[in-house]
């Protein structure tokens, strides 16, 4: 993936995109999404960053997040790649870099989180974003108070 100029930014809000190598659906395996799930809240407990959602696609993940401190989008990704691939095996890894683009407006946030909701109905999954497991969309639905997902702002 091409690296966006976006990458030195600190204490900003991104919509991130990261693929595993050669498309590999590491993710139909449930232990393995959970596992990067789990990855994103340990980073969002220990308050570096802010989680706003989320969806583990097969072979790909999206988030939305706030990378707080002098801690860069670039720093996050590594850390979450490095941290989740461990229990990949040795013959699955993450592509090299990753998308990211940074969200300026809550229309943009709104507009982001309902494409990363959407992307379990378009790939056939699911029929409604709420019964996709493996996503935040359940967290927005339900309207009330998320454990998973910190309130929005940009």
């Amino acid at each position: 993936m091409k690296s966006p100029a976006n990458r030195k930014e600190t204490d900003t809000t991104f919509f991130v995109t990261a693929v595993i190598e050669n498309r590999v659906e590491i993710f139909r395996e449930p232990e393995h999404a959970q596992a990067f799930l789990s990855t994103l809240q340990h980073f969002r407990k220990s308050g570096e960053i802010g989680l706003y959602g989320y969806v583990v696609m097969p072979d790909h993940v999206h988030f939305i997040c706030k990378v707080k401190g002098e801690m860069t989008i670039s720093d996050f990704v590594k850390r979450v790649k490095t941290f989740t691939s461990r229990g990949f095996g040795k013959h699955v890894h993450w592509e090299s870099g990753f998308w990211s683009e940074i969200i300026t407006s809550e229309k943009a946030l709104l507009q982001k989180l309902h494409y990363i909701h959407a992307n379990p109905v378009r790939a056939g999954l699911v029929e409604f974003a709420r019964d996709y497991l493996w996503s935040s969309a359940i967290e927005y639905q339900s309207k009330l108070t998320s454990e998973l997902l910190d309130s929005l702002s940009v």
